[in-house]
C-alpha cells in the first residue's frame, strides 16, 4: 500500500527481530529510510543482512540500550546526520518476567521498568529534540493487550504496558503544540522469536479466545504501525490502538465458530 511515507526517516528501537524487524521492513517497503538498534551487535548485523537480502539499502543499525538516554541521543543524532531529518520514532524495546509475583525480585522489577518505561521517556526525548525543530513528527509506542487485561504470571510486564498507554495519552497532549503526534498500538498474541515458545505450548488455548482464531503474524502488526505513522492517520493521537484479532471481544466466541463448523 502507498501511505505517502516515501523519503521519510524512521528510527526503531529493538528493531532487529520480531515486531520491530517487521515494522522496519514495512517502513522500508513504503520508501522510508530506517535506523534500528538492538543491545546485541550480532542481532543488528543479522537484521541488516536480512534487509540487504530483500534489496533494501537505506537502512543502518547500532548496538544500543534503549533504556539509556545517551544511547538514544546517539541513535537519533546518527539518523539525522546521515539523512538530515527524523520523521518517525518507534519505541519498541520490551522485556518481561514470566513468573508469579511472589517469585519476582526487585532487580527484575527495576529492569522491567527500565526497558519498558524508561526507554519510552529517553527515546521520546531524543526524538523530540529533532522533531520539534521542524514542528512535525510521529512517535509510536509498542504497548500490549496485556496492558488492558493483565496476564497472570506476567504482572510486571502487564503493568508496564498499562503505563505505556498512560504515557501515550498524556505525552500526546504535551507534544501536540510542537506538531508531534504520539500513538501506541497494542498487539495481542503474535508470532515472534520472543513469543513463539509460549505459542507453541499454549497456542491452541490462546487461539480459542481470539475471534479470528489464531495469533497475529508480526507483519500484520507492522501494517498498523505504518498506517499510524502516515499522514492518513493525521488526526490520530493520544490513543492506543488494539490489534488483537478480536481477543476477548465477547463471550461465546466458540459458539459462533460452531454455527459455521469452523
Amino acid at each position: 500500500m502507498d501511505l505517502g511515507l516515501q523519503g521519510r526517516v524512521a528510527v526503531i528501537t529493538a528493531g532487529a527481530t520480531g515486531i520491530g524487524r517487521a515494522c522496519a521492513a514495512a517502513f522500508l517497503a513504503e520508501g522510508c529510510k530506517v535506523a534500528i538498534c538492538s543491545r546485541r551487535n550480532s542481532a543488528v548485523e543479522e537484521a541488516l543482512s536480512f534487509f540487504a537480502g530483500h534489496g533494501y539499502t537505506e537502512v543502518f543499525g547500532l548496538a544500543a540500550d534503549a533504556s539509556e538516554a545517551a544511547d538514544m541521543r546517539k541513535l537519533a543524532d546518527a539518523a539525522v546526520k546521515r539523512w538530515g531529518r527524523l520523521d518517525i520514532w518507534l519505541n519498541n524495546a520490551a522485556t518481561d518476567v514470566r513468573k508469579p509475583m511472589l517469585e519476582c525480585t526487585v532487580e527484575e522489577f527495576d529492569r522491567c521498568c527500565a526497558v519498558n518505561q524508561r526507554s519510552l521517556l529517553v527515546g521520546s526525548q531524543a526524538a523530540t529534540a529533532h522533531m520539534r525543530l521542524k514542528k512535525s513528527g510521529v512517535i509510536l509506542n509498542t504497548s500490549s493487550f496485556s496492558g488492558k487485561i493483565p496476564a497472570v504470571g506476567n504482572s510486571l510486564y502487564s503493568a508496564s504496558k498499562a503505563a505505556v498507554d498512560s504515557y501515550t495519552a498524556a505525552w500526546a497532549c504535551e507534544l501536540a503544540p510542537l506538531g508531534i503526534r504520539m500513538v501506541a498500538f497494542a498487539p495481542g498474541p503474535t508470532h515472534s522469536p520472543w513469543n513463539d515458545a509460549n505459542l507453541a505450548a499454549n497456542g491452541e488455548a490462546i487461539s480459542r479466545d481470539i475471534a479470528l482464531g489464531r495469533p497475529a503474524q508480526a507483519e500484520e502488526i507492522a501494517a498498523v504501525a505504518a498506517f499510524l505513522a502516515s499522514d492518513k492517520a493525521s488526526f490520530v493521537t493520544g490513543v492506543t490502538v488494539t490489534v488483537n484479532g478480536g481477543r476477548f471481544s465477547a463471550q461465546g466466541i466458540e459458539t459462533a465458530r460452531s454455527w459455521y463448523q469452523m
